[in-house]
């Protein structure tokens, strides 16, 4: 060490750090700023050992593996959505209208007794069409299905992000990790598999949609599409970006393909039952519906929906109800003039995984029923944008990534207005992070090909 005399003085003073010191100093030196912090976590967050296949695929093992041990007892739960879908198909094979609130729960004591609740069913009538030949088993092993189904689902789902995000090909194994980490502490997720959810189901045709659509495969993606739609409406919803695209190829294949599987449905139980459910189920998008059930659902404090947000919000703040729908038409416009605001500084036509995570949410914000299990469909979404974070070094985004992650994934949907709506309102702002956030640095390369 070089000594520094000072006139007067015999004492020796240690040099000051270097500059070259002070730009490796990290967070712990004295001239530390907020962007020595975000190098630091970078580095940490590309890591050697974040590379090694070996280290990685044991953390992910060792989460499905507890993952299973909390999924083991739903095998054996009451699965409350599951009666609704066999009393559906029972009903439907027997001619009765499913749509019918006296006729589905006089079918639904005919099976299951009248000490059983059996929620009314509200999903088109293709769905309860796939579950008719199920119909033949007893309702326990109709669960037990259910429920062995629904994680295969989930399992599918999980390789179809990865594929779609192209995580496998990534160097750096974190963005893969932190996908399989999404199955631990996931309220959501874990209420779908209880309840008998069909989210996955939804989720797998979307992921598959997007895939083969990117590989150029039109007529079997279109299939999906249509498929999802026919199971439950609301991805009709990914149709919409194909005029914008200019897209005519695919959406002709897409319609044709609803077309034909409506056509498949109609020619196997005819037309009233789809008549009954437009009748009866989707006048709730706008109005109340028919049944008393239907308008407990829509109006419940558990419904996590913009449409029962701002009608809980007239009666807590007292404006008219009749301003609801004007509003929630109002929002969900000004939501898609934002999207077609940055469609092109976000590139949202050359990247599947963002086009994805938008319209899933848009879903979510679009749908008048909303529970906490649907928000398991954010998986894509949350992997898309760690994905993204990790390859781009965008650490900063971190801190409000999580929290508003942690807030979907784990916050109850409990307490009074507007504490209640917590997670929708979450998950708004998630949207709004996600567009802003997309606006930065341009897709990778590899995941933005379509």
């Amino acid at each position: 060490m070089e000594r520094k005399i000072h006139p007067g003085s015999e004492k020796m003073t240690p040099p000051g750090p270097s500059r070259r010191g002070l730009s490796r100093g990290g967070f712990l030196s004295r001239e530390f700023t907020p962007s020595a912090l975000w190098a630091a976590v970078n580095r940490a967050l590309h890591a050697p050992l974040l590379h090694n296949r070996l280290f990685t695929w044991t953390l992910i093992v060792l989460v499905v593996g507890l993952f299973l041990v909390q999924a083991l007892p739903y095998f054996w739960a009451w699965q409350y959505d599951s009666p609704s879908y066999y009393t559906a198909a029972w009903a439907l094979r027997h001619g009765a209208d499913i749509y019918d609130e006296d006729a589905f729960l006089s079918a639904a004591a005919e099976i299951f007794g009248k000490s059983r609740v059996v929620y009314p069913f509200i999903y088109p009538p293709f769905f309860a069409q796939l579950c008719l030949p199920l119909t033949y088993l007893p309702p326990p092993t109709f669960f037990f299905v259910i429920m062995a189904g629904n994680l295969v689902l989930l399992f599918l789902c999980l390789y179809l992000t990865a594929r779609l995000l192209r995580l496998g090909a990534s160097p750096n194994r974190l963005p893969l990790v932190f996908l399989f980490s999404l199955l631990l502490f996931n309220q959501p997720l874990m209420a779908t598999l209880y309840l008998g959810q069909i989210n996955f189901l939804v989720l797998a045709l979307i992921l598959g949609y997007l895939l083969l659509r990117r590989s150029g495969r039109t007529v079997p993606a279109a299939v999906c599409l249509a498929a999802a739609v026919s199971v439950k409406v609301f991805p009709v919803l990914f149709v919409l970006p194909l005029p914008l695209y200019r897209k005519g190829r695919q959406l002709v294949a897409v319609l044709a393909a609803g077309a034909g599987l409506l056509a498949a449905s109609i020619l196997v139980s005819g037309t009233a039952p789809w008549r009954s459910f437009f009748r009866s189920t989707l006048s709730i998008f706008f109005t109340h519906a028919d049944t008393v059930s239907v308008r407990y659902l829509s109006d419940s404090v558990r419904n996590l929906s913009l449409k029962s947000f701002l009608s809980q919000a007239a009666v807590a703040w007292g404006f008219p109800k009749a301003l609801v729908v004007p509003l929630f038409v109002l929002i969900i416009a000004a939501a898609f003039g934002l999207v077609y605001l940055l469609r092109r500084r976000i590139r949202l036509d050359r990247d599947p995984g963002l086009e994805g995570s938008v319209f899933l949410i848009l879903t979510l914000i679009l749908a008048p029923i909303g529970w906490s299990q649907h928000y398991a469909i954010m998986i894509l979404p949350m992997a898309y944008v760690f994905a993204r974070i990790i390859e781009e070094r965008r650490a900063s985004a971190l801190p409000l990534f999580l929290t508003l992650s942690a807030f979907i994934m784990y916050i109850p949907s409990r307490g009074g207005f507007p504490f209640n709506q917590l997670r929708m309102l979450t998950m708004a702002a998630f949207f709004v992070f996600l567009l802003l956030f997309s606006r930065g640095k341009a897709a990778p390369s590899g995941r933005s090909r379509s």
